[in-house]
């Protein structure tokens, strides 16, 4: 930026103000910012110029659920599809006859209370593959806590529209048995957080403490035996 004009002068001088200055400092900024949004430009052009980034994005943004009614779920951010799972979930538990409450506060440690019990709701859809398709039972259970106040957790995996896995377990059995096949999430035992993760639901299934299917918990739920 020069200021050649303004050698040996005073502001205050005739021909030489306040505004003078403004004015100077002004269109020199904004020249400066069109120099450099200019080249900024002619960067990204070549950057992108062979097409082998947009090829990229393109393959990691197809939606292999496009043709269901889960269409457009995996652009949705987490909290939304968390927000949609607790939906689903209780729409599914509804229309096979369980009692539904909402939580008591937006901060409370479970989802929805079920039959006069706490849930803690986890839901996915399976991961996308390597293909673009979907991997049957690819899925992931999420930020789960020894310490929050719950009484089981209910998960629902998506395969397909006709092809749902459900999964459910009592706190208890949770914190007794978590190492089996849950890990730390987010720091893990560094930082000593109650905060855990599964991803191989084939392996939890197998654990004696975990239960499959809906009626299995009717079978708990509306016995009263739970």
């Amino acid at each position: 930026m020069m200021f050649t004009e303004f050698e040996g002068k005073t502001l205050g001088e005739e021909g030489f103000t306040k505004d003078d200055v403004i004015k100077h400092l002004f269109r020199d900024n904004k020249q400066d910012d069109e120099d450099d949004g200019g080249n900024d430009g002619n960067i990204e052009e070549e950057i992108f110029k062979d097409g082998s980034l947009e090829l990229f994005i393109s393959k990691n943004i197809k939606d292999p659920w496009d043709k269901t009614k889960f269409k457009g779920y995996v652009h949705m951010s987490p909290k939304q599809k968390g927000e949609f799972g607790e939906r689903f979930t209780e729409k599914f538990l509804t229309m096979n006859g369980f009692d539904i409450k909402s939580a008591s506060t937006s901060t409370s440690g479970y989802d929805r209370m079920v039959n006069d019990k706490k849930c803690e709701i986890k839901f996915s859809l399976a991961t996308r593959g390597k293909n673009g398709g979907i991997t049957k039972d690819s899925f992931i259970i999420n930020h789960v806590s020894k310490e929050k106040d719950w009484d089981f957790l209910l998960f629902i995996g998506i395969n397909s529209e006709k092809n749902m896995r459900i999964i459910w377990f009592k706190k208890e059995d949770f914190k007794e048995n978590c190492n089996t096949c849950f890990n730390f999430q987010q720091g893990g035992k560094k930082i000593e957080n109650d905060d855990y993760m599964c991803t191989n639901i084939k392996i939890l299934v197998k654990c004696d403490w975990v239960h499959e299917g809906i009626d299995s918990l009717k079978n708990i739920m509306f016995k009263d035996t739970y």
